[in-house]
C-alpha cells in the first residue's frame, strides 16, 4: 500500500526535511504526518493540514536506520520501512524521518473502494482525504466542492496500475494552519 513517489509538476523538486518521531506510534515508509498540533511528527487525520510524506526512518543524523544485526562476512539486512516508537523517543532522540513536503511531488496511492465511484474521482481536479491508516485514499470522501476541506488533490489515475490514482498535497501545513 502506501504513498510511492513517481515524479512531479512541472519537474521540480522535493523538499525533504528531518523530523523527529513523536513518542509510542508506529510510523511507515510511505505513510502521511503532521507536526503542527505538538512540533513532533504523528500521523495525520483526514481532512486536515499535514507536513507530508514519510521518504525514510533516520537517526538524527539522517542515516538510514538499518534493522538487524549484521554477521561478519554477510550483507546487512535491510533499511527500516516501519518502525514503532519508544514512549521516550522524544528525550532519546532515536528515531527522524525524512518528510517530503513539496506540493508538487506526486505520489501512486491506493483507495479504500473503487476509484471513480464519488464525484469522478478517477478524473483531474478532485479531492480527497487520507484513510485513518495513513497508507490509503478514502474514495467516498472525494469532492469537487470549493471551500470543502481535503488532503490531496488527484491527478487521475496512476497509468501504470489503474487501481491507484495519482495525486498531490492539497492541504500543506505550512499554507493552511489557521485558516
Amino acid at each position: 500500500m502506501a504513498f510511492n513517489y513517481v515524479g512531479s509538476v512541472n519537474g521540480a523538486q522535493r523538499n525533504l526535511v528531518l523530523v523527529l518521531l513523536a513518542d509510542s506510534l508506529t510510523f511507515s515508509v510511505g505513510e502521511i504526518v503532521e507536526t503542527y498540533t505538538t512540533g513532533y511528527a504523528v500521523n495525520a487525520l483526514a481532512a486536515k493540514p499535514f507536513l507530508g510524506v514519510i521518504h525514510a526512518i533516520t537517526t538524527e543524523g539522517s542515516l538510514p536506520e538499518i534493522k538487524g544485526a549484521s554477521t561478519a562476512g554477510s550483507a546487512n539486512t535491510s533499511d527500516t520501512k516501519t518502525v514503532t516508537t519508544a514512549a521516550d523517543n522524544v528525550s532519546t532522540k532515536k528515531y527522524y524521518a525524512l518528510v517530503d513536503t513539496s506540493v508538487h511531488a506526486i505520489y501512486s496511492c491506493p483507495s479504500n473502494g473503487t476509484i471513480g465511484t464519488t464525484a469522478d474521482s478517477e478524473l483531474p481536479g478532485a479531492r480527497v482525504d487520507v484513510d485513518a491508516d495513513e497508507g490509503q485514499i478514502l474514495e467516498n470522501t472525494a469532492t469537487r466542492t470549493i471551500g470543502t476541506p481535503a488532503n490531496f488533490y488527484i491527478h487521475g489515475l496512476d497509468p501504470n496500475d489503474a487501481a491507484r490514482s495519482l495525486v498531490s498535497i492539497a492541504m500543506s501545513e505550512y499554507t493552511s494552519v489557521g485558516e
